[in-house]
């Protein structure tokens, strides 16, 4: 049975096909546990882009419209994360980013690597995690250099790098748009 919406134009009333919705990863909603993940951690949320909350070190959850997005996601939490994603979404790489998988593998050998993502909700039909920057201790070195090989593969270059402190460590941060 097809559903259809009632359209009222003009004083006419008509039938029209509701509009389908055509989802990228399924089952829908596994991003109502990501955000869950995300809260549990002890994410401090904030409403609109809060310059204060992109300057904060603590793992942060802003919401724009209808799009979050959360910084500063610890290597150990951004595993959980993917254990609730559809295996198909591992494969995410938006607008030339590396793969969700790639930034996975970095977290699994380099603990103390932070990620910044944003999480689009089941409201919409391209419900997903989309990691966007990475970043990774200046020590040591090896790591450094095999993991800035591994997000550098199969992507296109990053749009920003640079050097920065975050409670006393430094990091090198890459970050795609």
């Amino acid at each position: 049975m097809r559903a259809f919406d009632l359209v009222i134009e003009g004083g006419e009333a008509r039938a029209q096909a509701a509009p389908v919705i055509r989802r990228i990863y399924h089952p829908p909603g596994f991003t109502d546990r990501v955000l869950e993940l995300l809260r549990a951690h002890g994410a401090v949320e904030a409403r609109g882009w809060s310059a204060e909350a992109f300057r904060s070190t603590n793992l942060t959850l802003v919401q724009v419209a209808d799009i979050y997005e959360a910084r500063n996601i610890p290597a150990r939490l951004l595993k959980r994360i993917a254990s609730v994603l559809p295996r198909e979404q591992l494969r995410d790489s938006w607008n030339g980013r590396p793969e969700f998988r790639v930034f996975l593998r970095v977290a699994s050998r380099i603990d103390r690597s932070l990620f910044d993502a944003f999480i689009v909700p089941k409201t919409r039909e391209d419900e997903r995690v989309s990691v966007y920057a990475a970043y990774l201790p200046l020590y040591p070195p090896h790591l450094l250099k095999w993991a800035v090989d591994e997000l550098a593969l199969r992507a296109r270059p990053p749009d920003d790098v640079a050097a920065l402190r975050k409670n006393g460590t430094y990091y090198l941060m890459l970050s795609w748009d």
